[in-house]
């Protein structure tokens, strides 16, 4: 008796082979001919025999299920040969290409960048003056109190070549730098130009790339020519009899005190026109306060005309090389006058002046 076990359903064709193998074994034990001695069929070996036809049967049909696989390999290789997609477009905003996005060190020019000292001032020869920048840290890195204010070029007028900036400055907050300068002796147009340093020496400035230096540049006016007075026995009068007198007279002033020229008053607190200072390089200075201005004039005394004919500004006036000279203002109520720095004690440093201010019609 032959056994036949069972199989999954998809193999109909080896059960197909099966029935042909038992077929085959049935039809080799008919009787060939007129045989007188019927033969013996040894069951086992004609199970043994089936099923290792049923199992190369078996073997013959998974081999030809295995077509689905090849054609998947089919597909992912044609999916593999396609052109890429075309790139996403991006919908962030266009690049500034004037910026410098992610730079560490950088000044941009502050609102206003002069804050003192606007481009093209009117100097007199050796006036002393203090340039203040406003600059806006625009980088990424704070500035330290360890970097510094350099000279990158031009004239110093007076100026130490490099100093510290003195203080913290964090992005996008801003910071006015002062250096006191003196105008120089000679007439012309000078320029200095300035830059920042970090702690390892690299230097910056301002501009898109912080290549552009920040600079001073002032016009030196040369002196009005003066006629020289001849000699004579016959002292001139200070005030001409002509003349309207607001107030005339001798003041003395110290280093620290103010001055009223409409009055000749010391240490009002209001009204004051001048502020006798002495700087941080041991010379002395007069400067205007509010919207008062003066202007050396020289030796010999102007006139009224000359003083209302001189170009006045509201820069401080050096006094140390100037005793003996006069020198014009206009006062806060808009009057004119003259004065002349009489002296100035060396030790004491107490100055003297002779003023004379025109009470205008």
């Amino acid at each position: 008796m032959v056994h036949i076990r069972s199989f999954h359903p998809d193999l109909g064709l080896a059960m197909t082979g099966l029935m042909l193998v038992l077929g085959a074994l049935a039809g080799c034990n008919m009787p060939q001919g007129r045989q007188s001695t019927p033969q013996i069929v040894n069951v086992t070996q004609a199970y043994q025999t089936v099923e290792a036809r049923l199992t190369e049967a078996v073997t013959q049909t998974a081999g030809s299920t295995g077509s689905p696989a090849a054609t998947d390999s089919a597909v992912i290789a044609a999916t593999a040969t396609q052109p890429p997609l075309p790139p996403t477009e991006s919908s962030s905003a266009p690049v500034d290409p004037t910026a410098a996005p992610g730079v560490c060190d950088l000044a941009a020019p502050g609102i206003p960048i002069d804050v003192t000292i606007p481009d093209d001032t009117q100097m007199q020869p050796e006036q002393a003056f203090t340039k203040v920048w406003r600059l806006k840290n625009s980088g990424t890195c704070s500035w330290q109190t360890d970097y510094q204010v350099f000279l990158f070029s031009g004239e110093a007028m007076g100026a130490p070549a490099n100093f510290s900036l003195g203080q913290q400055v964090s992005p996008g907050q801003s910071v006015e730098i002062s250096v006191d300068m003196v105008a120089p002796q000679n007439a012309g147009t000078y320029q200095g130009n300035w830059k920042l340093r970090n702690q390892s020496g690299t230097a910056f400035g301002i501009g898109p790339n912080g290549s552009s230096s920040f600079w001073v540049r002032i016009i030196v006016v040369p002196l009005p020519t003066l006629n020289p007075t001849p000699a004579t026995t016959t002292l001139t009068p200070m005030v001409a009899p002509t003349e309207a007198v607001q107030v005339t007279g001798q003041v003395t002033i110290l280093p620290g005190e103010t001055l009223d020229l409409d009055n000749n008053g010391i240490n009002l607190g209001t009204g004051d026109d001048l502020s006798y200072e002495s700087t941080s390089n041991g010379n002395h200075q007069l400067s205007p306060l509010g919207s008062v201005s003066l202007a050396l004039y020289g030796e010999g005394q102007p006139t009224l005309a000359e003083c209302q004919a001189l170009t006045l500004t509201n820069g401080p006036l050096m006094i140390d090389k100037y005793v003996g000279q006069y020198f014009c203002y206009r006062t806060d109520l808009g009057l004119p006058g003259r004065a002349q720095i009489d002296s100035l004690d060396p030790d004491t440093y107490t100055l003297r002046l002779r003023t004379f201010t025109w009470l205008l019609p």
